[in-house]
């Protein structure tokens, strides 16, 4: 929608989480915060893990999350007037009508790394002038909206994903109507973002340099525009006797 297809929003809205909270409350430790689209096993994460740590600035930090609505233009009250706490939800001028501040995020059933994060979103958008409103729905339906291949119904999704062993976000980012559904689940239409996602895997093959560095100038711009607000990696334990032979954990990490 046009409300979050803005990147100052989307800054915004990363700036009202707690990003202790899942890795404390609900991994228990079994994890830790991620900074961009990459899990904690790919070797580029751990290679340049102080670098990726430096290249993203978002905290809970509510004042930083209002200045960027302001800048984003939610600065009226439903009747055009200049917005007033006092008087409800900030709107928006988009076209010619007053849009309110108003979010829906699907929570699917049983859910209860969802259940965290829609609280923290909630409590923090109804403090800086915004609401959130949950729709329940089983998983099944949430990833027929994820995938379009139902009309979504939401503006945000909790949601984990998995990674291949060999790294390549080409198709996720891909521009054009064609590829929303199944390749740019996000919908965020970037040509710079879909530009340095295919150069990762441009370079030739054994140049690991090259690679590293195309991953990183990627997951830096990944982080400024957000098509996703990334919260925590699962660390996954593998366990297994030594006198087990020909089996390697890594042939399925995906």
């Amino acid at each position: 929608r046009d409300i979050t297809s803005s990147v100052t929003l989307r800054q915004a809205l990363a700036y009202t989480l707690d990003y202790e909270v899942l890795p404390r409350d609900f991994l228990l430790g079994h994890g830790e915060r991620v900074y961009g689209y990459y899990g904690l096993g790919q070797w580029m994460a751990e290679e340049m893990k102080e670098d990726l740590e430096k290249m993203q600035p978002y905290t809970l930090d509510l004042d930083k999350a209002t200045e960027l609505l302001q800048l984003d233009g939610w600065v009226y009250n439903l009747d055009g007037t200049p917005y007033d706490p006092s008087a409800g939800l900030r709107h928006k001028q988009i076209g010619d009508a007053f849009v309110p501040l108003s979010l829906v995020m699907a929570v699917t059933e049983s859910n209860v790394a969802a259940d965290l994060v829609a609280e923290m979103l909630s409590s923090s958008l109804e403090q800086i002038g915004g609401e959130l409103n949950v729709a329940r729905m089983p998983l099944d339906q949430a990833l027929r909206q994820y995938y379009r291949q139902e009309t979504r119904q939401f503006d945000l999704l909790f949601l984990g994903k998995n990674f291949t062993y060999l790294f390549d976000p080409t198709d996720a980012y891909l521009v054009g109507a064609a590829y929303q559904g199944t390749m740019n689940t996000s919908g965020v239409q970037d040509r710079k973002l879909a530009q340095l996602a295919k150069n990762v895997t441009q370079d030739q093959p054994g140049n690991r340099n090259a690679y590293l560095r195309r991953w990183m100038e990627f997951q830096e711009y990944w982080s400024e525009v957000l098509p996703m607000i990334p919260l925590y990696g699962n660390t996954y334990y593998d366990l297994f006797t030594s006198d087990l032979v020909g089996y390697f954990p890594q042939f399925y990490w995906n």
